[in-house]
């Protein structure tokens, strides 16, 4: 475990070791305003890269709405690397804010200046090695996936395994890390700037009432892993597992198979076991958690009143001793 240390994840824009340039209390505002801009700016690049590149080589525009913009699944390797690649690119977008408020980009993993990658292998494996074995359980005991393995499905698979973690650590820079770093510089309570950030990634998310409430509970708790461990990586383990377990499902064809098959319910097993992993995570990475500052020195007549103040030792100049000490020898004997 690395020894203790005071500084909160979402107070880092005031470190000084993290910094670029001096603090000043208007650079978290350039930091907040740029960062979101940026968000929909760079996805909105890469929407027209694609359209133009899909455009270039034959691509039917009529098709493409119905294929991408209409259906947003991932049953399609399409529609896939362009929803997924959008969300990526996206994630440049912290970094830039970061530098341009004088930041070091590095202070958005963690208070390290940098990904802990002994976090992030503990992360993976209470995280997302349970939904790993859920999933490959259902592969062996049902002799593979309902999908054909044909070229959709390994296409699929090679977005699935490069571009979503992608996104998701995009996702993660911007929601629990630009966003809550830049108003710490102004709000001490964690609290508080977790709370502001989360109905902005919530927002996000095109879903019914009750798939919002539970994307709400899924940036509380990666909230809660990005403050007790002073950094993204458990969360961006989180976030990986979360949305890799649901497209998986997607593509191979589990969510296709009908309600009474006890199969479909693999999915929702991956999901409680990676939340009860991030539980278990809490504990496991306690020595990561920042420590509690030191209490100041009690006053009566409270607690420990007595205790925490320095020593004081009184001392007379020279020439004041020697001046007491005539006065005491001129005026004679007496009291004293």
């Amino acid at each position: 475990m690395p020894p203790p240390t005071e500084l909160q994840y979402h107070r880092a824009s005031r470190e000084p070791a993290l910094r670029r340039s001096g603090y000043k209390a208007w650079k978290p505002a350039l930091e907040i305003v740029l960062v979101l801009v940026l968000f929909v700016v760079l996805q909105a690049v890469f929407v027209i890269g694609f359209l133009l590149v899909g455009v270039g080589n034959g691509l039917d525009r009529d098709w493409f709405s119905d294929t991408i913009v209409s259906d947003q699944s991932d049953t399609s390797p399409l529609s896939m690397l362009f929803y997924y690649g959008a969300l990526a690119f996206s994630g440049l977008g912290a970094f830039i804010a970061a530098w341009a408020a004088g930041r070091k980009p590095g202070a958005l993993f963690s208070v390290a200046g940098r990904v802990r990658w002994r976090v992030m292998a503990i992360s993976l494996c209470w995280i997302g090695l349970p939904a790993v074995g859920c999933f490959a359980l259902d592969a062996l005991v049902n002799r593979g996936v309902p999908a054909p393995l044909d070229r959709t499905f390994w296409l699929s698979s090679l977005i699935w395994a490069t571009l979503i973690p992608l996104q998701c650590t995009a996702e993660e820079l911007i929601f629990r890390g630009c966003l809550p770093q830049a108003l710490g510089a102004w709000i001490r309570s964690p609290w508080v700037v977790f709370a502001i950030s989360l109905p902005l990634f919530v927002a996000g998310h095109a879903y019914g009432l009750a798939g919002l409430a539970s994307v709400a509970v899924f940036a509380a708790l990666a909230s809660l892993l990005v403050h007790r461990t002073g950094g993204l990586e458990a969360a961006i383990a989180l976030h990986c597992t979360n949305n890799m377990a649901i497209s998986y499902s997607g593509f191979s064809g589990i969510d296709s198979l009908p309600e009474d098959n006890n199969r479909i319910l693999i999915t929702a097993a991956a999901v409680l076991l990676q939340y009860a992993g991030a539980a278990v995570l809490l504990f496991v990475l306690r020595g990561y958690a920042p420590a509690q500052p030191s209490h100041p020195p009690g006053w009566f007549p409270g607690t420990g009143w007595f205790r925490g103040w320095p020593r004081v030792v009184l001392r007379f100049p020279p020439t004041a001793v020697a001046h007491r000490r005539r006065q005491l020898q001129s005026s004679g004997p007496g009291v004293r």
